[in-house]
């Protein structure tokens, strides 16, 4: 079976999955119904699969298209046709109106099998269903949704000893029938309850239950929520302003929901704010809406009211929120209350991370402008990160497709695709479209395209024969002040010059290009864009030594580079002492024959290709990471003095990965000869860095020969804090072999704590804390 596998099969080729009847019906029993029968259609072998099919999903999906007689004897054959021990899910999407007997008979069919999941949706009926008793007694039940639903529950619960989640939706629920619950169902994790009824005064008494955890009330006629649950990490509320009781302190509350509607009835209440905040102080994500502070009538929001009584309380409250860092507040229209409510937050949490204001549909001034708040947030913020940012409805910042498809899902969305400022055409977009079908849903996107704004735009392409078009949409996406700009035009058949105004644009933060040329004149004139550039990634690019050392003299922001594949660049000059921000250096596969480093903020310096000269001038005391993974190469003589100057250069190095070519850098077949021990031991001898920070060490393609030895073994005497060496062998050894090198080892290390261990691949060193 292992040989057949290794073999090259042909595209088309068919396989026979050689198993078992039992375990084929295994499998296809745990597949919903619907597909179930479909495996019947395929193969004889499946003809009565479905009948021992463990997941019957009659739910909205299966419903549609079919009329109640056709449910009903869909439904009836499965069930007396049905041979399986087990029914782990059972869903229906029914209307029960005049066969609620045929129903029950079907809920009794799924509980004498055991079910686990019950969901069961009556919302086409005209009056709620009628639950018989007996689905309660059972045992079996982990999840149970029931929506339009009438319940018949004793006080004395025989049954859902194993429930963990309960989802009531239009549901006649009574405080005495929750309370059952809470007592009786000691694993329960979750409830929902969403437009539900026949409940003023809801009662959480979950202290006992060790796994309690969400807490979700929406629409609901709920009067007042007292919660006893101090394992509680989410809280999700949606209705008008009811009061909130805690009895236990809410210390693993995590999440926070409350979107109130606005009400018009009765006078604000500011004691039930204070006390709700107090309670809910230690929550990380808080979400709520515009009315949070409302809480009732709206005249008297602005006036003597607010200022007599509401500001007051609000300035008594003094909740300390240590673990708040995320804040939401829905409908703000930068009225007076909302900007008190906005100020407490931001002095009060001092971890705060970011608040997100999305302002209402009629916001009272239409033309706000969110700068001329900045200065406010800044003095009211106590934390230093925190960042506050204003969405409006247009600003969404999902992908093109994404947007497009919440059209299709409501009619509210129809047009918001026109305002998308993420526009991803990458490789998964371009995945089955010709190029023509490219080209017409691409400019379909910026012929209507209506938003102010593209912050992302993404490019899979091919540009033959159409580079004037492709000008066009890097025209108008640079226009409307891009961002993030990644270009992949590796379906060309030559390398795609890009147009010169692409790099006068000032508002790039992000520029990836493949398989392009650059445009930038070799002369030293200014640059006149690019200047809050961030991360530059070119693979497979043309660009020379002058247009480098252009970008790293006009790019102030620059904080990373990675080259790729690309060519014209013989030597790389990383000039940049004048860039405070600069951290990454990426260099992969390139024609470079030196590097020249003049940064001292190098945190990452990554390199793999032939060896080429490293030049370091000035210190690297940042240096964080350095990866040499070097190729062998038998051009030229060995020039170990260089390997001096690299060690040397960055002896302040944390963690260090190189391969087992780092020490050879020439004639192979010398390694081990006459040159080695008159000119490289000598000199690996000589170099003598102290390696303060050097932690780890990763050696790739470890052969165990006299010059790799020699390496590991100047590491572990200089590397007096070193904690963790791994040898990756490029073949196998005996155990009496890898003994023999660790008594080895344990003679050479200078730190008693470094451990070094030899893994068979270098993909499990990531399981290893290295």
């Amino acid at each position: 079976m292992l040989e057949k596998s290794k073999k090259r099969v042909k595209r088309g080729t068919t396989f026979t999955v050689n198993l078992h009847e039992d375990v084929l019906e295994n499998i296809i029993s745990f597949f919903p119904i619907k597909d179930a029968t479909r495996c019947g259609q395929l193969s004889t072998r499946f003809k009565n699969a479905w009948r021992f099919c463990r997941n019957l999903v009659f739910d909205l999906d299966f419903a549609r298209g079919l009329t109640k007689g056709n449910q009903i004897k869909v439904i009836n054959r499965v069930f007396n046709q049905h041979l399986g021990p087990k029914i782990d899910i059972f869903h229906l999407y029914f209307d029960p109106t005049g066969v609620e007997a045929l129903v029950k008979y079907w809920l009794k069919r799924v509980t004498l099998k055991g079910v686990e999941e019950l969901d069961l949706d009556f919302t086409r009926g005209d009056v709620p269903f009628k639950l018989p008793s007996h689905l309660f007694e059972v045992e079996s039940i982990r999840s149970l949704k029931l929506a339009h639903c009438r319940l018949n529950l004793s006080t004395q619960l025989q049954g859902l000893s194993f429930l963990k989640t309960l989802v009531l939706r239009r549901v006649n629920i009574k405080s005495i029938q929750i309370a059952t619950i809470f007592a009786n169902c000691f694993l329960l994790e979750g409830i929902e309850l969403l437009r539900c009824f026949g409940t003023l005064h809801l009662e959480i008494f979950a202290r006992r239950l060790k796994k309690y955890k969400q807490l979700v009330v929406r629409d609901c006629d709920i009067t007042s929520i007292a919660i006893d649950a101090p394992t509680l990490s989410t809280l999700s509320f949606c209705g008008k302003v009811c009061h909130f009781g805690f009895y236990s302190p809410m210390l693993n509350l995590d999440e926070v929901v409350l979107i109130f509607t606005p009400t018009r009835s009765g006078f604000p209440r500011f004691c039930l704010v204070t006390s709700l905040m107090i309670s809910i102080s230690n929550v990380n994500i808080l979400k709520v809406s515009s009315t949070f502070l409302e809480l009732g009538e709206f005249p008297f929001e602005n006036g003597l009211y607010w200022k007599m009584h509401g500001k007051p309380k609000l300035e008594k409250c003094n909740p300390t929120f240590q673990r708040l860092k995320k804040i939401m507040v829905k409908g703000f229209k930068f009225e007076m209350v909302e900007l008190e409510m906005l100020k407490f937050f931001l002095n009060q949490a001092k971890f705060l991370e970011s608040i997100a204001l999305v302002p209402s549909r009629n916001c009272r001034s239409k033309g706000f402008s969110q700068d001329k708040y900045q200065i406010v947030f800044r003095l009211w913020k106590a934390s230093p990160n925190a960042k506050i940012r204003c969405f409006a409805k247009h600003n969404l910042v999902l992908p093109h497709q994404r947007c497009n498809r919440c059209g299709q899902l409501s009619t509210g969305f129809k047009n918001a695709w026109r305002f998308c400022r993420n526009l991803v055409f990458d490789l998964d977009f371009a995945r089955g479209l010709t190029k023509e079908n490219q080209i017409r849903v691409i400019n379909h996107v910026f012929y209507q395209h209506l938003g102010p704004k593209i912050d992302i735009f993404h490019l899979y392409f091919d540009p033959t024969d159409v580079e004037a078009l492709v000008e066009c949409w890097l025209k108008m996406v640079t226009l409307k002040g891009v961002e993030e700009l990644d270009l992949d035009f590796t379906r060309g058949g030559v390398l795609f010059k890009l147009p010169s105004h692409l790099f006068e644009v000032k508002s790039i933060r992000s520029l990836k290009l493949t398989c392009c040329r650059f445009d930038l004149p070799d002369l030293p004139t200014q640059l006149h864009g690019l200047y809050f550039l961030k991360t530059l990634v070119l693979k497979r690019v043309n660009i020379n030594t002058i247009q480098m050392e252009k970008i790293f003299a006009y790019c102030f922001l620059l904080e990373g580079i990675e080259l790729l594949s690309c060519i014209g660049t013989v030597y790389l000059d990383i000039i940049g002492r004048h860039l405070k921000k600069y951290k990454q250096l990426v260099v992969g596969d390139c024609d470079i024959i030196s590097i020249s480093i003049d940064n001292p903020t190098v945190s990452t310096l990554s390199f793999c290709g032939e060896y080429c000269h490293f030049g370091f001038y000035s210190p690297m005391l940042n240096l964080d990471e350095a990866v040499l993974n070097i190729t062998p190469t038998r051009s030229s003589f060995p020039r170990l003095c260089l390997v001096n100057n690299l060690v040397i250069g960055i002896s302040t190095v944390n963690t260090f990965k190189v391969s087992s070519a780092f020490l050879k850098l020439g004639e192979v077949h010398l390694e081990n000869g006459l040159y080695w021990e008159m000119h490289g031991k000598l000199e690996l001898e000589k170099c003598n860095p102290s390696f303060p920070r050097l932690k780890k060490i990763m050696v790739n393609g470890f052969k165990f020969r006299t010059f790799e030895l020699q390496m590991l073994k100047f590491f572990l005497k200089q590397a007096k804090f070193l904690e963790s060496v791994a040898l990756v062998p490029s073949g196998c050894y005996s155990k009496e072999f890898y003994q023999i090198t660790d008594q080895l080892f344990c003679l050479w290390k200078a730190s008693p704590n470094t451990t070094i261990r030899i893994f068979k691949s270098i993909w499990k060193i990531k399981n290893w804390n290295f």
